[in-house]
């Protein structure tokens, strides 16, 4: 009879007549700036989990940016021993929208400039619970991104989220995910 158990989400281990037969480890890579990531061996699949940078709030109105585009729980094949580009989209200054972020053939948008009336509102992503910015007066704040909250009017953008009104959005964030055998 085999005994299976589990560590939190980093690793599992099967033991069958008190012989481990294998174990699993979660790899997680977090990536904030631009980088390269090198498939390791025996790795046919990723999880991948990012958005693009935040548009900037607009300086010709009240608006705050609109967030990056969000992929979550996104799979991919990959090829063992390649070595795949991760770019990683800039947060839109005041007025410009958000750069692309992306990894190998996977593309994902910047938010929009001055395109989003963050209220505060929760937003729920792959990497936890955000929440748009605040108003202030008649500024508005910027929508929340992949990995951080927007910024109230005024501030600048955190993890992809749109900056606030004529503030700087957030720059993008990816994670690769996979899942490593070992016996």
């Amino acid at each position: 009879m085999g005994v299976m158990r589990m560590f939190g989400d980093n690793l599992a281990r099967v033991k069958m007549n008190g012989i481990q037969v294998w174990e699993v480890h979660k790899v997680r890579h977090v990536y904030d700036t631009t980088s390269t990531f090198t498939v390791p061996t025996n790795i046919t699949e990723v999880m991948l989990c990012g958005g693009g940078g935040g548009g900037g709030g607009a300086t010709t109105s009240t608006m705050g940016g609109e967030a990056g585009a969000l992929v979550s729980n996104f799979k991919m094949a990959v090829t063992p021993g390649d070595v795949l580009d991760v770019v990683i989209g800039a947060g839109g200054v005041a007025g410009a929208n958000g750069g692309e972020t992306s990894f190998h053939t996977l593309s994902v948008a910047g938010g929009l400039a001055g395109a989003h009336a963050g209220d505060g509102a929760r937003r729920v992503s792959c990497g936890g619970t955000y929440y748009d910015g605040q108003t202030s007066g008649s500024d508005f704040g910027g929508q929340a991104g992949v990995h951080g909250n927007g910024g109230d009017a005024h501030d600048p953008g955190e993890g992809g989220s749109g900056g606030g009104a004529n503030a700087s959005g957030g720059k993008g964030w990816l994670i690769v995910t996979y899942y490593k055998e070992e016996l």
